[in-house]
């Protein structure tokens, strides 16, 4: 009777397994581990970069003072891809935030191949700052930069954006 039971199971359970084949997916990339081919490239710049698991770093080696990018691999569980994909959570609605701590601040949105965020630049101190958050079906990369000023770290996060990003997305 046991065995019965659990063929008719398997009967009904078989129907199910399409639809998990064609669940969504997140990132190309959902770790660092084999990232052998990620490299930064900034006009006049050379970086070098740790990579660990679920972050890169790169630490820029001939620029006048300390410039930073690092990106980091992790998943959105706290509802914010939903919250911005709905758009509750706006453009504006972040920027308005991010003003009223620094008055210079900007935000404009960011799409790659089906993945949704936002690019900022503001000050840290006597930094400049680039913050991008990127969401895909529950994958989340972070993509920081800091420099001497806010006009090199937001170069160098564009570079990070238009050269690394893509490649962990994936494909739409």
């Amino acid at each position: 009777m046991r065995y019965f039971v659990a063929i008719i199971g398997l009967v009904y359970a078989i129907p199910a397994f399409p639809a998990l084949a064609d669940s969504p997916k997140g990132f190309a990339i959902a770790s660092f581990n084999k990232a052998q081919e990620i490299s930064l490239n900034v006009e006049g710049k050379r970086f070098v970069r740790r990579v660990k698991p679920d972050r890169i770093s790169f630490t820029c080696l001939n620029c006048r003072s300390t410039e930073n990018v690092d990106l980091n691999l992790s998943k959105s569980t706290d509802g914010a891809e939903g919250r911005f994909r709905s758009g509750e959570n706006s453009i504006a609605k972040i920027e308005a935030g991010c003003k009223s701590r620094d008055p210079a601040c900007s935000i404009e949105a960011v799409t790659i191949n089906g993945a949704v965020g936002w690019v900022s630049s503001t000050g840290f101190g006597r930094f400049g700052l680039s913050m991008t958050s990127l969401f895909k079906n529950g994958d989340k990369l972070e993509i920081q930069s800091m420099a001497e000023s806010r006009e090199a770290a937001l170069t160098n996060a564009r570079a990070a954006l238009d050269q690394i990003a893509p490649i962990i997305v994936g494909k739409e």
